[in-house]
């Protein structure tokens, strides 16, 4: 099967993310089975065909030389994509064409070939969710580039992604039935780096946050929960490996998320450690060595953060309604909190603190057994009698 991946971002571009993340190790599972891929990306500055991994072809495509407001950018950086899809398609026969939901790049599509969209996120929320002070309504307040996103999901028969939480709400928004399908994960063999850890962390029991730093995230929760940790525990530290996306309010002040740590921690300040962005043989010490992590995001698409926190055997305070709950069974392979729950968050770090050993044990095992089944050629097989489904209701049509 030749499948064509149409996305924003994918690691051979400056700008990549979790959707990057996964179209890397679906693609490379996929011909690991003998399946052809080529993926299709926008580009701020490459303009050309370039040869991955594993044979993967790369269609980089570049969108320079015209200033468009934001909605009408995205159809134009679609068009785009589309016009090199429909190049692709000619030139090598397609059986079935993937599209992100993320920046509209389905709103044209391939009308010869069968399709999919997956879902990578909302982008009501993952806006909204980025201020401090948002409220519910807001979260129903679409503008027009909302709506071309929407549009660009509802015009497909088949759409999938791997949150059944963040599935059942776009069914909501565009009408459409959501099939979930979990994404591939597994640990890369690399020789870890223990300098960060050795100099910044040895000996030290410490909370880490290593998702970036932001409201949808959750850091402010983690922010206001300091001071009571410590007051109880006075040997906690909390650690922060990420980017600062600052902390947005809707009267339009913005301000760092580090400073906004360093503030609500008052007293305890000297008891936050900021590591910044590391590279993952820097992280996974780092990981490995932490009393718990912390996820108290708003709003999240099954992170990998936390089934790589798992994976490595931690035990993770993550949000209910978020996701995580598809992941963690409260109290057995993990923890969870209601979202912007402080006084929830202060309890579980606290309930972590004074595990025994046996029970910690017992967490980390549960958690490392739960992301057995993220294992390639499980998610491999699921995905694969999805296309396989779709190409034959579209060929009997």
């Amino acid at each position: 099967m030749h499948i064509v991946y149409v996305t924003p971002e994918f690691e051979t571009e400056k700008k990549g993310g979790g959707l990057a993340s996964y179209i890397a190790n679906i693609s490379r599972v996929l011909v690991q089975n003998g399946h052809k891929v080529t993926i299709v990306v926008s580009s701020e500055k490459n303009n050309d065909s370039i040869i991955w991994d594993k044979g993967i072809v790369v269609e980089r495509v570049v969108n320079q030389g015209i200033k468009l407001p934001v909605p009408f950018y995205k159809i134009y950086k679609s068009w785009n994509l589309h016009r090199r899809v429909c190049k692709v398609v000619r030139e090598n026969k397609a059986d079935l064409i993937q599209y992100a939901s993320y920046d509209s790049v389905g709103f044209f599509k391939v009308k010869k070939v069968p399709s999919v969209v997956r879902i990578s996120s909302d982008c009501v929320m993952w806006r909204e969710l980025k201020f401090y002070d948002t409220k519910k309504e807001d979260l129903n307040k679409l503008c027009l580039t909302d709506k071309i996103e929407y549009l660009s999901i509802r015009n497909s028969e088949y759409i999938f992604g791997p949150s059944k939480a963040i599935g059942e709400l776009i069914e909501k928004r565009v009408g459409k039935r959501v099939t979930v399908i979990e994404s591939p994960f597994f640990i890369k063999k690399i020789d870890y780096n223990y300098e960060i850890y050795d100099k910044l962390l040895q000996g030290k029991k410490y909370y880490l946050s290593h998702s970036s730093m932001s409201c949808l995230k959750g850091t402010h929760i983690i922010a206001e929960a300091i001071q009571e940790v410590c007051k109880e525990d006075k040997s906690a530290y909390f650690v922060f490996a990420g980017s600062d996306h600052g902390i947005f309010y809707k009267n339009g002040k913005v301000v760092s998320v580090k400073d906004y740590i360093l503030e609500k921690a008052g007293a305890f300040a000297d008891k936050v450690i900021f590591l910044g962005t590391l590279s993952r043989e820097e992280l996974y010490p780092v990981i490995e060595r932490a009393y718990a992590c912390l996820m108290p995001s708003r709003a999240d698409n099954m992170p990998n953060t936390c089934i790589e926190a798992m994976a490595l055997g931690e035990i993770v305070i993550g949000t209910n309604g978020a996701s995580y709950e598809q992941l963690i069974e409260d109290k057995k392979s993990g923890l969870l909190i209601d979202i912007d729950d402080v006084k929830g968050m202060v309890e579980r770090i606290q309930m972590v603190n004074r595990m025994n050993d046996r029970q910690r044990l017992e967490l980390s095992n549960n958690a490392k057994e739960v992301t057995k089944r993220f294992a390639p050629e499980k998610v491999y097989q699921s995905l694969i009698n999805y296309y396989d489904s779709v190409v034959k209701e579209w060929n009997g049509k």
